[in-house]
C-alpha cells in the first residue's frame, strides 16, 4: 500500500507521524486493526527514525531477504518432502529411494 510506504520512507519520526495521521484518515475504515496496532506500538515502530536513512534502507533490504529465503526454505521442504526422489538420487544414495 503506497500510503503505508510513506510512513516507512519518512525523513524523521515528526514527518512520519503526519504521514500516519494521513494514513489513518483514508485507511482506518478499512483497516481499523492496523492503525489501531501502528499508533498503539508506535514507540517501537518509531525507533527506525533515529538512524540515517541508509542505514534504514539496509534494515528493510535484510528484512526482505529474509522473507526470500523463508519462502526458499519452506518451498525446498515442501518438494523435498512430497515428491518422491529423482532416480539420480538413488544413484547417490540408495538410503533416499528405499520405501518408508
Amino acid at each position: 500500500m503506497v500510503d503505508m510506504k510513506r510512513v516507512n520512507k519518512a525523513n524523521n519520526k515528526d514527518l512520519a507521524e503526519q504521514e500516519l495521521d494521513i494514513l489513518s484518515n483514508k485507511r482506518n475504515d478499512k483497516y481499523p486493526i492496523v492503525i489501531k496496532t501502528w499508533r498503539d506500538n508506535w514507540d517501537r515502530l518509531s525507533q527506525c527514525f533515529k538512524y540515517p536513512e541508509d542505514i534504514r534502507r539496509i534494515i528493510y533490504t535484510t528484512n526482505t531477504i529474509e522473507a526470500v529465503h523463508r519462502q526458499f526454505r519452506k518451498l525446498t521442504k515442501t518438494i523435498f518432502w512430497t515428491t518422491p526422489p529423482p532416480d539420480f538420487y538413488c544413484i547417490q544414495s540408495p538410503s533416499l529411494c528405499l520405501p518408508a
